[in-house]
């Protein structure tokens, strides 16, 4: 069973973030995929744990800002794209990550949505802190994969 978030768009905040790496889109799609490894390669991340592979229905545990996480993956194409279900205390929210090869690697495009308390009381600073982190995990996706 996976934990799927339906959007409520009056409730939740959704923002869109983009990148290009200068990478295989399979290399970049390994490096993102390997939850284990996220804390070693995103500075944000606290730990990040995985004890099967990522596939529809698996969940994985992991931290960022100081927020405990449980996520499971809702829809995976390998090497093209993965969407997961997140809980962290009174908020829910999704994650969808898109590998699309462009002529100098892969571009990275991620949707994410957050609904809950902290999405109802400042909608403006959720979005953008949504943005902001987002931003910054693409941006240390493509330092990782560019640097190797």
């Amino acid at each position: 069973m996976t934990a799927s978030i339906e959007l409520d768009r009056t409730e939740s905040t959704l923002a869109m973030t983009e990148i290009e790496i200068f990478a295989p889109r399979r290399f970049v799609w390994n490096i993102h995929t390997y939850v284990n490894a996220w804390a070693r390669w995103q500075p944000a991340i606290g730990f990040a744990v995985a004890e099967q592979p990522l596939a529809p229905g698996a969940a994985f545990r992991w931290s960022t800002c100081g927020s405990a996480i449980t996520s499971t993956v809702d829809t995976m194409v390998d090497g093209e794209c993965i969407r997961w279900s997140s809980v962290s205390g009174a908020s829910t929210g999704f994650q969808e990550w898109r590998f699309i090869d462009t002529q100098a690697g892969v571009r990275v495009a991620t949707v994410a949505c957050l609904q809950g308390p902290s999405v109802t009381e400042d909608p403006d600073s959720a979005h953008a802190l949504l943005e902001r982190r987002h931003a910054f995990w693409l941006q240390s996706l493509k330092d990782i994969a560019e640097s190797r």
